[in-house]
């Protein structure tokens, strides 16, 4: 299995949040020597060996100074989703031909996101 970061995000309206966010932004960046995500960039979730597929994302690229491909994927995905990729037991996160498995740490994070929100 590969290694790819990700981070979440939401937007909202004003200074101040008024009720917890109904969707965010699943970001996954890429920075590597060749494009990784150009023939696919389907998000797919294996969720306590459910299939969650979020589908295809939002594809920015660049090329940085010392020449390499820079990538990010942007998905929209609901809360409900993230409770569900928060709470299992066991999550693996498949985008293109990359796959890789979720650790605690970073469900946790999720979840820790997920309540400051509620």
């Amino acid at each position: 299995m590969g290694n790819l970061s990700f981070d979440v995000r939401f937007y909202f309206a004003g200074d101040e949040l008024k009720a917890p966010a109904d969707d965010y932004s699943f970001t996954i960046p890429s920075y590597a020597e060749r494009w990784k995500f150009s023939d696919s960039s389907d998000l797919i979730f294996l969720i306590d060996n459910d299939r969650l597929k979020i589908g295809e994302g939002r594809r920015e690229t660049s090329i940085s100074d010392s020449g390499k491909a820079q990538e990010h994927l942007y998905y929209k995905i609901s809360r409900s989703n993230l409770e569900r990729i928060a709470n299992a037991k066991a999550v693996e996160l498949q985008v293109g031909i990359e796959q890789v498995q979720m650790n605690g740490h970073q469900q946790k994070l999720i979840r820790n996101l997920l309540i400051l929100l509620s």
